[in-house]
């Protein structure tokens, strides 16, 4: 939703809230060791008190690991991961991709392959969640930009498959929405496995 069409929120929960709602809230941080922070992670999903992870694009949570199942329900994804303009070596890449040999050689122009990077990490993100065919959950975009086609065009096809043609007005039909999904898709999965067998 665009931030004007945002109804006032309360203000952000502390983190003893947060933890108090969770038996563990994990914050990706750099160094931190993913492998123990997961199992961390996954063992307090499996005692039954759930957690919550919060973690940044690119870094180790976000990419590359698998939460099949119970172990992510929801993924929300904040902004477009753009890396960042000041680096020497994206400057010097983008510069690459403009040069008339580069291009000849079939190469994306250096705005392109930037836009590309963005949409390759949000891309990886949302897909922490779906990991196989029963698998379900919620992905949540919080940027205005996704309400024009432009930017949606660069999500994988499976989330631009199942966004709606225009966001929610207003934040309460995105909780509704969220709510209805959440009691009917277990159920489904349910139902599929059991045509299936």
């Amino acid at each position: 939703l665009p931030p004007s069409r945002l109804p006032a929120l309360p203000p952000p929960a502390p983190r003893s809230a947060l933890e108090a709602a969770k038996s563990l809230v994990l914050v990706e941080t750099a160094g931190a060791g993913a492998v123990d922070a997961v199992q961390q992670y996954r063992g307090a999903v499996d005692s039954g008190g759930g957690a919550l992870c919060i973690a940044v694009y690119r870094g180790k949570l976000s990419e590359g690991i698998s939460f099949n199942d119970d172990y992510a329900r929801m993924v929300l994804c904040v902004g477009l991961p753009f890396p960042s303009i000041g680096d020497e070596k994206l400057r010097s890449k983008r510069a690459f991709n403009d040069h008339p040999t580069a291009r000849a050689a079939g190469l994306l122009p250096g705005q392109a392959w930037f836009r590309q990077q963005a949409f390759r990490a949000l891309n990886q993100a949302l897909g922490r969640c779906i990991r196989h065919r029963d698998d379900w959950g919620a992905v949540f975009l919080v940027d205005e930009r996704f309400a024009g086609e432009t930017e949606r065009d660069g999500l994988a096809a499976w989330v631009r498959s199942m966004l709606p043609p225009q966001p929610p007005a207003r934040f309460a039909e995105v909780a509704a929405d969220a709510a209805a999904h959440f009691r009917a898709a277990p159920r489904a999965v349910r139902e599929r496995r059991a045509r299936a067998a």
